[in-house]
């Protein structure tokens, strides 16, 4: 299994657990998520404590308005729509 995820990295380095557990499913090997997180993590140490330092926070307007009920956001996430 780790040689697998070894291949997996080399040519996608910044590929995350669910990717890499549905490679080895592909080839033939069922394991859990878990398992390829502990596996993951010996085989490639650094790049887990890189992805992990990264600042990922969404990053939030401040409106200034003189009344409440002034302004509106609309948010524009298209994927929620039906």
């Amino acid at each position: 299994m780790h040689e697998a995820i070894f291949e997996v990295l080399l040519e996608y380095p910044d590929t995350g657990y669910k990717r890499i557990k549905r490679f080895l499913k592909w080839k033939g090997i069922r394991v859990t998520e878990q398992r390829v997180r502990q596996a993951k993590r010996l085989v490639d140490p650094e790049g887990v404590d890189d992805r992990r330092s990264q600042n990922r926070a969404t990053v939030r307007r401040v409106y200034h308005v003189n009344y409440s009920n002034r302004i509106w956001h609309i948010d524009a996430n298209i994927k929620l729509i039906r």
